[in-house]
């Protein structure tokens, strides 16, 4: 078994093995389209926080559902639910009826947990040192999320 040291720990506390095989990303995605695996670290790219730009991975008929791709119909009344909630969310313009719906979609997603989130990934980052003021954030652009506060020294 090869792991992390934290991660390990972790696992073993809930008396699960694990056995890692690494794979370069091309191999990686086909065994994800293929479905041919149990688990999966991946880390797909996010490029903003409104979840309608990502109807693939949230409607059952998504390409990036990946718990169960490209349905023909929904597996479970929960992903079926999911998808109903989902196209209201992005068909609606008021912000706030849009958080709601987003938000009993999150409900029901932890409640049956296809997906598992690492809450902050390790992201490193580097900036010169007369650069000051900078506060890294998990989302990109990581240290430019707040760009009004940052400074450089003369």
């Amino acid at each position: 078994m090869f792991c992390y040291p934290a991660l390990c720990f972790d696992l073993v506390r809930v008396f699960l093995l694990l056995g890692v095989l690494s794979l370069d990303s091309g191999a990686l995605i086909q065994r994800i389209l293929s479905a041919n695996y149990d688990s999966v670290y991946f880390d797909p790219a996010t490029t903003d926080t409104d979840p309608a730009i990502h109807p693939d991975f949230w409607f059952s008929s998504g390409s990036a559902h990946f718990w169960n791709m490209m349905q023909k119909a929904p597996a479970t009344e929960w992903e079926k639910r999911i998808d109903e909630l989902m196209a209201r969310q992005i068909a609606s313009s008021d912000e706030a009826e849009r958080k709601r719906l987003f938000d009993e979609v999150q409900k029901i997603f932890a409640e049956h947990l296809p997906v598992i989130y690492f809450v902050a990934p390790r992201i490193y980052v580097a900036a010169s040192a007369r650069v000051t003021n900078l506060t890294p954030a998990v989302s990109r652009p990581q240290l430019l999320w707040a760009a009004d506060t940052i400074a450089v020294k003369q």
